[in-house]
């Protein structure tokens, strides 16, 4: 059976975009070229995160996009959301979230700091 695709109206925002976290030199973090994301949904919560070792962050904003269209980036990758606009804005990836139902949609959740 074929996973349905999320309907448009479901995710509005289309000026979007990741970098993928590609791992750490000795001096810096090395990410992918920026990749636009087609159809996502932005919604700002403030949200407690804790980490396996105990760590806590607050994320502010969460990006939920067709699991279906996309992969999931991994922790630590740059999502810029609202680009090319005065809200334009980069975080960096907290956490990640698959929802994956074959008889739904399939969901993924960014949550971002």
């Amino acid at each position: 059976m074929a996973q349905k695709r999320i309907p448009k109206r479901l995710l509005p925002h289309t000026n979007t975009s990741v970098q993928r976290y590609r791992g750490q030199t000795g001096v810096k973090k090395v990410y992918s070229a920026a990749e636009p994301i087609e159809r996502c949904q932005v919604v700002l919560k403030r949200r407690v995160l804790r980490s396996a070792d105990e760590v806590t962050h607050i994320s502010t904003m969460q990006v939920h996009l067709d699991g279906t269209q996309v992969a999931a980036p991994p922790v630590e990758s740059l999502v810029t959301v609202h680009g090319g606009t005065p809200h334009e804005r980069t975080s960096r990836v907290l956490s990640v979230e698959l929802y994956d139902d074959p008889a739904t949609y399939s969901v993924i959740v960014l949550n971002l700091e």
